[in-house]
């Protein structure tokens, strides 16, 4: 229950919204599918930050089951390895969570305060 309540307060405090705003300014929407699409990115970072005991995958296994009992998504997907999320995390870059912190661009830049 823990990691339901902790995902939900941290959809509610960064909406989805603000999440592909700040994407769109750093230019780092994904151009092709992939296993982790870089919204998906951001909540696991933050995610990562609320549970630092635990390692990538269990981190992301929380981070899924949390959004499978909000029926938002696809049972048949598979928690990718430390290696794929480590890259996903290098692709997203540390600009995009600073904009997210702060609700604007990339480092913080246009954005609001939240």
């Amino acid at each position: 229950m823990t990691e339901v309540i902790g995902l939900g307060v941290l959809t509610r405090l960064i909406d989805r919204d603000t999440v592909d705003e700040v994407l769109a300014k750093a230019d780092r929407r994904e151009t092709r599918v992939r296993l982790l699409p870089a919204r998906v990115v951001v909540y696991l970072v933050l995610a990562l930050c609320l549970f630092t005991a635990d390692g990538y995958d269990e981190v992301v296994r929380k981070l899924t089951n949390g959004l499978r009992g909000l029926r938002i998504w696809q049972d048949d997907w598979k928690v990718p390895t430390p290696s794929a999320i480590s890259q996903a995390r290098t692709r997203l870059g540390s600009g995009v969570m600073a904009g997210v912190q702060t609700g604007g661009g990339p480092g913080g830049t246009g954005g609001h305060a939240r």
